[in-house]
């Protein structure tokens, strides 16, 4: 594979509104999604294309991130087609990546289930994440996991259960919270947040899988995608990576230090070894 990268990075700090972080006609649009904003329509939201303006609030009708994209790709290039790969659940920011065509969005799915079913590291398709967790992990060393999915406590139905694999890494601890860079090898629902409260690592607030009781804060999770890189599915072998700066807001709920950290890593570009 030929490791020709690019990669363009953003301050993302709003959120209020998605942003570009890499366009790549006619195939690829990477976007830096905000919390708070859907991914996909639902039946209880709109999928009517909004103006790339438009700004999500608490609403129900408010725009996904689908829809958004297919506005903007309708402006900027005179075509609707946007089909997301992948996804990001409500309350977690980060990237996000928009096949422009339907032979992109082919070679990319097949990819994404080809790295999915590795349950390891994938050169093709991966995706990594910055989470703030609380309480702080006592065993400053990394960890892989194939647990299987748990269920968000106990009241609803088990789910089906399938293998799932992350690899985790302390960054930062400023007790009681400690900042993770997460590897997700496998793309189940709710993985990160059910894997690492499985043993006992909650994301901050998180009112689905921490303790049970409500978040002060529902709309929006310390759980961000800074980074997807992947092998360009129309390129010759290119790497491609779209990488988005935690929100500001990170500054603002959570110790200092710890929004600090994830900056500089973030910026940084480096990433940690797995062990």
């Amino acid at each position: 594979m030929r490791r020709s990268s690019l990669l363009l990075s953003t301050r993302c700090y709003t959120r209020h509104h998605p942003s570009v972080l890499l366009s790549l006609p006619p195939h690829l649009l990477f976007v830096s999604k905000p919390s708070g904003m859907l991914s996909h329509p639902s039946s209880a939201v709109s999928s009517l294309p909004s103006p790339p303006s438009a700004a999500p609030s608490a609403a129900p009708s408010d725009p996904t991130l689908v829809d958004w994209a297919k506005a903007h790709v309708l402006s900027t290039r005179g075509t609707q087609y946007a089909n997301l790969v992948g996804r990001l659940d409500r309350p977690v920011s980060g990237v996000c990546v928009v096949a422009t065509s339907k032979k992109a969005s082919r070679r990319l799915n097949a990819l994404q289930q080809l790295a999915s079913a590795s349950l390891s590291a994938h050169p093709g398709f991966q995706k990594s994440y910055l989470a703030i967790v609380r309480p702080a992990p006592a065993n400053l060393s990394s960890l892989r996991s194939s647990l299987l999915e748990p269920t968000p406590h106990a009241s609803s139905p088990p789910p089906s259960r399938k293998p799932s694999s992350l690899t985790y890494t302390p960054l930062h601890v400023h007790p009681p919270y400690a900042l993770l860079s997460v590897a997700l090898h496998t793309g189940r629902k709710h993985q990160i947040r059910s894997q690492l409260a499985e043993i006992r690592l909650p994301v901050a607030s998180d009112p689905l899988y921490g303790p049970k009781k409500a978040s002060k804060h529902p709309g929006a999770l310390p759980l961000h995608c800074y980074s997807v890189r992947l092998e360009h599915p129309v390129g010759q072998g290119e790497v491609i990576e779209g990488r988005a700066s935690v929100p500001k807001w990170w500054l603002d709920r959570y110790p200092r230090e710890i929004g600090e950290a994830a900056g500089r890593f973030v910026e940084a570009g480096v990433e940690p070894q797995e062990q």
